[in-house]
């Protein structure tokens, strides 16, 4: 991908920072969204997914509790760091 991005002939300034700075940032929400999907469906053990969904709604809750600020910036949609 970033072969791709260094190669991309962007049309003006404006839209490569539009680029960097909006839409870069969705593409890899998702990527890491569905990378992640996947790594835990790959590992869940047969027999004990009660168990193991468990545990990861709890990983998650902590994690969620680390990047507190980060969450607060994404779901408000703020200018603040732009």
């Amino acid at each position: 991908m970033v072969e791709l991005e260094n190669t991309f002939p962007f049309q003006s300034e404006a839209e490569e920072i539009n680029y960097y700075r909006n839409e870069r940032p969705k593409l890899f929400q998702y990527g890491i969204y569905y990378e992640r999907l996947l790594d835990l469906e790959s590992e869940k053990p047969i027999g004990k997914e009660r168990k193991y969904y468990k545990e990861l709604e709890t990983s998650l809750h902590d994690d969620s509790k680390t990047i507190v600020e980060e969450l607060k910036y994404y779901r408000l949609d703020s200018a603040e760091k732009r």
